[in-house]
């Protein structure tokens, strides 16, 4: 679990606006959810709706995992405005990103900057994989080689 300590949530705002400050220019999926989760518990939070819901690592079969994706509710992500040019390059990455409004439709989950340009991790079949090792591939090489010979 990694919280990060230089974001923050404009409660007030609709959607809602989570900060990402400067000079800070990337951000994994995983730690944005233990943030807003840690971020939800905070006294200043109480009474707010949920701003978060994530999915992910279901087990598709016995090497297969769903990769995370999260839901920001009436919420979006903003790496926060940068004074002067150039512009500078964001990311968001390690799994999937989607935002809804409060009627569940879906929106563009990042809130545009100054001087900034994000680009984000977006895949609608995220899976993480357990490789085998080189001997139980070789292995299986060779029994798929026999079962076509026989």
């Amino acid at each position: 679990m990694a919280i990060r300590y230089d974001i923050t949530i404009d409660w007030s705002l609709s959607p809602r606006i989570i900060e990402i400050a400067a000079p800070s220019h990337e951000i994994a999926v995983q730690d944005l959810y233990d943030t807003l989760r840690h971020l939800g518990s905070m006294p200043e939070a109480i009474g707010e709706n949920e701003i978060v819901d994530g999915s992910g690592k279901e087990f598709l079969s016995e090497d297969l995992l769903v990769g995370l994706t999260i839901k920001l509710i009436n919420a979006k992500v903003k790496f926060e405005d940068r004074t002067s040019p150039p512009c500078v390059l964001c990311d968001i990455y390690g799994g999937n990103l989607v935002a809804v409004d409060e009627n569940d439709y879906s929106m563009n989950p990042v809130e545009p900057s100054n001087n900034v340009m994000v680009t984000k991790t977006a895949s609608s079949s995220a899976t993480l994989v357990d490789f085998w090792s080189k001997e139980e591939l070789a292995n299986e090489v060779v029994v798929q080689a026999q079962s076509v010979l026989y």
